[in-house]
């Protein structure tokens, strides 16, 4: 062995599958009996606090003989919180003294828990008859209070303070004969081994579940294996395997990053479970598979992987299936049935007296009948519509083809369902709901089915009784009634009516005193329309008020005296006249007669007076005649 001094420098860490061990855990401090390595030569040396204190073990292997370790384990135990390791470990060939195959710092205030991995035995050095690795290091403890190198007190090292090491130089491992190493893995799905896909067991997962597959490793030859020698591989792109636990053996958690001989790890990789009746392209699948072990079953297609294991030259592959779920859908339907009755109404008035006779100031009730008549209903429209509802009620997804629905003595009618639905798929547990509406030729009961095509020529139907009860729309079932008269606002006279009826009223006519009479007579019509509102039907009834108003006409024969009185006087010019005999002379003899003013007297006034009836039938009762001057005296 060659001595190799301590060296406080930084080194280059070399050592690659080191690193590619960071994940896995150091293990906590532990008693040196729990590591694997202790069933080979150590060297372990433990100092003794003379202060009482708790004592510091540090322990490395010895030399010794084996062909098939990869690695072994140095630490310590009992670090002190002033304290710190500072050095190095590294492994080299025995003839390369300057050249390192790997080179690891020390340089920390914790206890250290460190794994020195070997090469390959078929890379250590040849020396004829064996084969040989050395591992040389030198850890100082420093006290960080002083700087120093903390003094031991008893054991062998006391020429050499405060540094680590066996002999403070090295310890070696070699064999004569390097065995060849072997592996093998058995692949799981969701638990199941599942090698055939045929075969009973193989486990059943619906589309988009989850599915986790695991790869046991198990070491079958006698050479320890590096975590770093080991690929696990999977023959599907996606599908990526990592080092999940350590299953048995002496346990990954001794840190050694060795799966030693017997031992058996195990890598899961996770993914989601694809439609295999709708599967992604490119994705080779078992066809007439998945037959759970029953021979002549129906067969379905299975997703098969295989896992890969690879060491140095060596590997080995196991496959395991899934299959989705059966394929199980149902299908329910509702058949809602519909028409419409019509009733048609008739309609008549009438009016009695249709002719009223009065004397004017006099009124008269003129009765009024409204007949309805409703006649026997007439049905028509039937009609049927409802819900189709499809229930993919197995466990994965279904290819949903089509969905169509059938009327006994019917035939097709039309199905819509929502838009990008079908074809499409249905996933697990969803169900779609379609719609459904087909007139029909009248209201005979019949069956209704509705049928889905799913995955490649799978059915399933539903049915439903086409049944009719009342109708779902009545027109003019029940009318209503109003009345105009004489061209007024229209008046509700019925309301409801939803049978043969006669409605009876009266109104009231007055020969007024406003009326224009002629020859004593005033003639107004009352028209009188009754009209169901519901279908604009109506009915007339007219008639006719003749208004008698009794005349009275007189004549007037007045009667008086005028008295003159006359005064007369006569005059003669000459009054006095002489003559002789023989003579003649004219007198002039005047005569004047003077008549007074009149005089009226012994006045009075004759006359008769008419009382005229118009009235055709009705006599006039009189209960005396008067007459009055306009002096106001009496005739």
């Amino acid at each position: 062995m060659s001595v190799n001094t301590f060296r406080s420098k930084a080194h280059t860490v070399l050592l690659a599958a080191i690193l590619a061990l960071t994940f896995l855990s150091l293990s906590a401090v532990l008693s040196p009996a729990a590591y694997a390595q202790d069933t080979t030569p150590r060297d372990t040396r433990t100092w003794t606090d003379p202060n009482g204190g708790a004592s510091f073990t540090f322990s490395t292997p010895d030399i010794f003989s084996s062909c098939s370790t990869r690695g072994d384990r140095i630490w310590t135990i009992g670090m002190r919180p002033t304290w710190r390791l500072q050095g190095y470990v590294r492994v080299r060939l025995p003839s390369s003294t300057g050249t390192f195959i790997t080179e690891t710092l020390i340089n920390q205030t914790t206890d250290l828990d460190l794994l020195v991995i070997y090469p390959p035995v078929s890379e250590w050095q040849n020396n004829g008859s064996n084969r040989e690795i050395h591992v040389d290091l030198a850890i100082n403890v420093i006290d960080t209070t002083t700087g120093a190198n903390v003094p031991w007190v008893g054991g062998d090292q006391v020429n050499a303070p405060g540094v680590l090491g066996p002999g403070q130089q090295d310890w070696d491992v070699f064999c004569s004969t390097p065995p060849t190493p072997n592996i093998s893995i058995k692949k799981y799905t969701n638990g199941a081994d599942a090698d055939n896909p045929t075969a009973a067991g193989v486990p059943l997962i619906a589309p988009g579940a989850p599915v986790t597959w695991t790869y046991r490793l198990t070491n079958n030859g006698p050479v320890d294996i590096p975590f770093a020698d080991i690929s696990v591989t999977d023959n599907i792109a996606g599908v990526n395997p990592v080092f999940s636990a350590v299953i048995s053996g002496d346990l990954k958690g001794d840190g050694n990053g060795l799966l030693q001989p017997n031992e058996v790890w195990e890598y899961v990789a996770t993914g989601v479970a694809v439609n295999l009746s709708n599967p992604p392209a490119g994705l080779v699948l078992n066809t007439n598979a998945c037959q759970q072990g029953v021979v002549g079953a129906p067969g379905r297609n299975a997703y098969t992987n295989i896992g890969t294991v690879t060491i140095p030259n060596r590997s080995a592959t196991d496959p395991s299936s899934y299959c989705n779920p059966e394929a199980s859908v149902s299908v329910a339907k509702t058949a809602v049935t519909s028409y419409t009755r019509t009733y048609t109404w008739e309609i008549a008035k009438s009016v009695s007296p249709a002719v009223v006779n009065l004397f004017e100031g006099q009124n008269a009730n003129v009765g009024y009948t409204v007949q309805v008549t409703r006649s026997a209903p007439i049905d028509s429209g039937w009609q049927v519509s409802g819900v189709i509802s499809v229930t993919n009620t197995g466990a994965s997804a279904v290819q949903l083809n089509s969905v169509s629905d059938s009327i006994s003595g019917v035939g097709s009618v039309t199905v819509t369902c929502p838009a990008n639905s079908v074809p499409g798929s249905l996933g697990a547990g969803v169900t779609l709901v379609c719609t459904y509406s087909s007139a029909l030729p009248d209201g005979t009961a019949r069956t209704n089915t509705a049928t889905a095509t799913f995955n490649t020529s799978s059915t399933a139907t539903g049915t439903a009784a086409v049944t009719f009860g009342e109708p779902s729309t009545i027109v003019n079932g029940s009318v209503n009634v109003q009345d105009v008269y004489n061209g007024g606002a229209p008046e509700t006279i019925g309301t409801a009516i939803t049978g043969n009826s006669t409605i009876p009223y009266t109104r009231n006519v007055v020969c007024g005193s406003d009326l224009t009479y002629v020859n004593g007579v005033a003639t107004y019509p009352r028209l009188n329309t009754a009209t169901i509102v519901e279908t604009n039907q109506s009915a007339n009834a007219s008639m006719t008020v003749n208004c008698y108003r009794p005349s009275v006409g007189k004549t007037v024969d007045p009667d008086f005296t005028r008295r003159f009185t006359w005064q007369i006087l006569k005059t003669v010019n000459p009054s006095q006249i002489n003559l002789l005999d023989g003579q003649s002379t004219t007198a002039t003899y005047t005569v004047t007669l003077t008549k007074s003013d009149p005089i009226d007297e012994n006045f009075r006034v004759f006359g008769n007076i008419t009382i005229t009836n118009p009235h055709p039938t009705a006599s006039l009762g009189l209960t005396g005649v008067t007459d009055r001057l306009g002096n106001g005296l009496g005739a």
